[in-house]
């Protein structure tokens, strides 16, 4: 029983690696697109298979290929830049409006929303403005709601967390 329990501790703490892993892989695959919407990383589509056509006749064996590949691949120039005093290097990936909602509610029954926090930034807007350190440039473009609920607005939270309804910061 001792091995058995063993077996399953082993097991369940590689698919939580597993998981680990993929949501990682996720969260990168999620910057580089945001990264593409904003004209920070270039749109770079079948690069490797047209580095692999180029030396599929080559005559290299399987190890030297890769590695010729992976020469290549490194030789590239690379795909994302951001220069706060230059406009985004590349073209943007399609016309993409983001979204953002925050919702607050009371600490003592959470089913009771105080505040809505909407910003929105549509890329169209910052196509022809220079990021400015930290995109500061483009912030001013975001535009931005805070909705408070007149039927709660007597509720603050002020135990579990510092409430401050009335000092809306941008979100």
């Amino acid at each position: 029983m001792v091995q058995a329990q063993k077996g399953k501790k082993l097991a369940n703490k590689e698919k939580q690696k597993k998981e680990r892993i993929e949501k990682q892989h996720s969260w990168n695959h999620g910057i580089k697109r945001v990264q593409r919407y904003l004209g920070l990383r270039e749109v770079r589509r079948g690069h490797l298979e047209a580095i692999r056509a180029g030396l599929e006749n080559s005559g290299l064996e399987w190890a030297d290929y890769d590695a010729a590949v992976k020469a290549a691949a490194a030789k590239l120039p690379p795909a994302t830049a951001f220069h706060p005093a230059e406009l985004a290097r590349f073209e943007q990936e399609g016309s993409v409006v983001f979204v953002c909602i925050d919702v607050e509610a009371y600490e003592r029954n959470t089913k009771l929303i105080t505040e809505i926090g909407i910003a929105t930034l549509d890329t169209r807007d910052i196509a022809s403005i220079i990021p400015g350190e930290g995109g500061a440039n483009w912030m001013s473009v975001i535009r931005a709601r805070h909705l408070r609920i007149n039927e709660h607005k007597h509720l603050n939270n002020v135990q579990f967390v510092a409430g401050c309804a009335d000092k809306f910061e941008f979100g």
